[in-house]
């Protein structure tokens, strides 16, 4: 694991660390989350799955710096078909198998036809169990 130490010198932009120094490891080095980048016509997001069951989703369009996690913004389908491609990017070998044809038109139709209320935060609550799970599984 590569890790640094940062200390009162290292930041640049307020607001700035004053208590030290101390030592950080980023997390993508031990496989504790997984993200998918999508830029086409329509899109430009950033989504990421943390092994905690977290679930991060930037609209880059609307929050270049992503300061705010739009997650629950998206719809069900929206959600689970980007879960769906992130999965089979983590397990993809060769550029034949990890090509990912995204449709956002597709994607706004299933929007259209989810049904909002009660149904949708049942099945986001469910994503997230089943996310957990999964990320607990695969994290060996």
């Amino acid at each position: 694991m590569l890790c640094a130490i940062m200390d009162n010198d290292h930041w640049k932009t307020s607001p700035r660390w004053t208590l030290g120094p101390f030592c950080f490891c980023p997390n993508a080095n031990n496989n504790t989350y997984w993200c998918v980048r999508t830029i086409n016509k329509k899109d430009n997001f950033l989504y990421c799955e943390f092994i905690t069951g977290f679930i991060s989703y930037y609209d880059m369009n609307k929050d270049p710096h992503q300061l705010r996690n739009a997650v629950h913004d998206l719809e069900y389908a929206t959600l689970q078909h980007i879960h769906e491609i992130l999965n089979k990017l983590r397990k993809c070998k060769g550029a034949k198998d990890c090509t990912v044809r995204y449709s956002s038109t597709n994607t706004s139709t299933r929007q259209q036809n989810i049904k909002k209320g009660s149904e949708m935060t049942r099945k986001r609550s469910a994503f997230k169990h089943q996310h957990r799970k999964e990320a607990l599984r695969n994290r060996s």
